[in-house]
């Protein structure tokens, strides 16, 4: 019941259901970064600034593409020729957008082997330090 109240607390702070849902899942991934033995803070403020850029990005799709229905609807000759030039940025949004994520997950994955070959490391270490 306490985590419902604290989660309801956390959400009332944003504009919609979907920036807190944004916002809960950086948080989570901030603090699993702190657990898990130092992600690195580094890594959780990239993560958290490449996913807020993509989201952003995204955002603005949103409000492009209801641009572009609205311009279809309206079928001026000058509000079609418009779509042109918005098809172009949508295309770039969506580029670079999955630029973002093809770092994200390119900068995770880095970490990550660098986690696992330090832990195995010391894992070879501490087994070799034994006494047979």
């Amino acid at each position: 019941m306490e985590k419902e109240k604290e989660e309801a607390t956390f959400a009332s702070g944003f504009a919609n259901e979907e920036e807190a849902a944004r916002a809960a899942l950086v948080s989570k991934f901030a603090s699993e970064c702190r657990v898990s033995g130092g992600w690195g803070k580094r890594l959780a403020r990239a993560v958290k600034s490449g996913l807020e850029e993509a989201w952003d990005l995204l955002d603005e799709n949103r409000a492009l593409i209801n641009e572009l229905d609205h311009n279809r609807d309206s079928e001026t000759g000058d509000d079609l020729a418009l779509n042109i030039a918005l098809l172009g940025e949508l295309n770039e949004n969506m580029h670079r957008a999955a630029d973002l994520y093809a770092g994200l997950s390119a900068a995770l994955a880095a970490a990550a082997a660098r986690k696992t070959k330090a832990r195995k490391a010391k894992e070879a270490g501490s087994e070799s330090a034994r006494p047979e």
